[in-house]
């Protein structure tokens, strides 16, 4: 989505609307077992299993590019600072950090139906709902009407889990194989990925647990909301809503843009001539005739696109190095660009389409705002399925001062910590 930005007089941020986007911001319900993930995948991003959308007027760009060729706030990123794109929390070692600051958490938070859900993983979810709460001008710790809302959030995410297990859902040891190994080879080291286990007092098993955990979640919800669809005359109608409150703007031209990175660090001119002939190699593919976003995702060392096949859509002028600008500009739509150097390394990106400042059209909007509406129904789908489970289930809380919603009162600390080794999901 591009969107401008401002914010009021009070701090609250204000978004204007060009496009929207298909996978939406982690919200605080259903957020836990992502996070962990997200983490793994990006060091910090935190994407949940079942996010819910954002409004249309409320969502950052989607478009604005992060590492490695945007400037402004996505250089940042490249020295390890919060990223503007997918990664709206950085959680790594700063919220390995935060969850280490509270030492009066019991080892269990709460139950469902007898599960124990830990007092670390809460820790983390605390930090970084606070992590994110900074992110938006509310720096500081979260009051005990935020500490509630990530007590349900943790809770409807348990809920969720044993949903999916009464439902039978069941994800093979090599489905979760293959998505740790897509996460893990986003880290930037061996090194890192064990000093972040370490750091957040997790075993690879424990983190295998929770990627099951997560596809099991996944394939729930999949299961129940397939058959949801939206009707032309929704989406007509929604694009008049916008449009009519001015949020169908495109405040400056834009590009559609895919690159592929090859990442050259230093000055070593064989790593540079390496680095060329593999880039090479990656247009010569495209040139015999594979698709570019297939290729993008097995080769580009950008963690920014790569996932969605080098893809940086309605960029404005001025977002990325001058390198790529160029090039960018000077490209015909549909055509591939020769390799060039930025200070990343080598690139090449093709243009896919081109769009002038002013009212964007419902043919050019329609799929990004099914998409949206999509992701919206079926959010609020699995909502109230998860609302409409937990009277049926047993909640206990074992926080003091602490209670959830639907809990079964009243709740008395576990006695034997040897009897809650290992707790189901940590």
């Amino acid at each position: 989505m591009l969107c401008t930005r401002r914010r009021t007089d009070d701090g609250t941020a204000v978004f204007r609307v060009t496009t929207f986007r298909g996978d939406y911001r982690m919200n605080t319900k259903f957020a836990v077992v992502g996070i962990l993930l997200a983490a793994l995948a990006a060091a910090g991003c935190g994407q949940s299993a079942t996010p819910a959308p954002n409004s249309p007027a409320g969502d950052v760009s989607a478009s604005a590019p992060v590492t490695p060729v945007a400037t402004g706030e996505s250089d940042a990123a490249k020295d390890g600072e919060s990223q503007p794109e997918n990664a709206p929390v950085v959680i790594g070692d700063a919220l390995a950090e935060d969850a280490q600051k509270e030492p009066e958490l019991p080892e269990i938070v709460a139950k469902v139906n007898d599960e124990p859900i830990p007092g670390k993983q809460f820790a983390r979810q605390m930090a970084a709902h606070e992590q994110m709460m900074g992110a938006h001008g509310m720096p500081g710790k979260a009051g005990a009407e935020q500490r509630k809302k990530v007590l349900d959030a943790v809770i409807d995410e348990k809920v969720l889990s044993i949903l999916a297990k009464q439902a039978g859902i069941e994800t093979s040891d090599e489905e979760v194989k293959a998505e740790f190994e897509k996460a893990k080879a986003q880290m930037p080291s061996e090194e890192f990925y064990k000093q972040y286990l370490e750091s957040q007092g997790m075993t690879e098993e424990d983190l295998l647990a929770l990627i099951r955990t997560k596809l099991n979640n996944q394939k729930f919800m999949e299961a129940k909301t397939s058959d949801i669809t939206i009707p032309e005359d929704e989406l007509k109608a929604e694009y008049e809503k916008y449009k009519s409150a001015g949020q169908m703007e495109r405040p400056e031209a834009t590009t559609d843009v895919a690159h592929i990175l090859v990442k050259v660090d230093g000055k070593d001119d064989a790593a540079w001539a390496a680095g060329k002939d593999k880039i090479d190699a990656a247009r010569a593919r495209i040139v015999g005739g594979e698709s570019f976003a297939a290729v993008a995702k097995e080769v580009s060392d950008d963690p920014g696109s790569k996932d969605r096949g080098g893809a940086y859509p309605n960029t404005p002028k001025g977002k990325m190095v001058p390198e790529f600008e160029e090039k960018m500009a000077s490209t015909p739509i549909g055509e591939i660009s020769d390799p060039f150097k930025t200070a990343y390394g080598w690139h090449i990106l093709t243009v896919t389409g081109k769009h002038e400042a002013g009212t964007v059209a419902f043919e050019e909007i329609k799929d990004d705002l099914q998409k949206y509406m999509l992701s919206k129904k079926r959010y609020e789908a699995i909502k109230k399925i998860v609302e409409d489970a937990r009277p049926t289930m047993k909640i206990e809380v074992f926080l003091d001062g602490e209670t959830a919603s639907g809990e079964t009162p009243p709740a008395a600390a576990p006695e034997t910590p040897a009897a809650q080794e290992k707790p189901d999901g940590v």
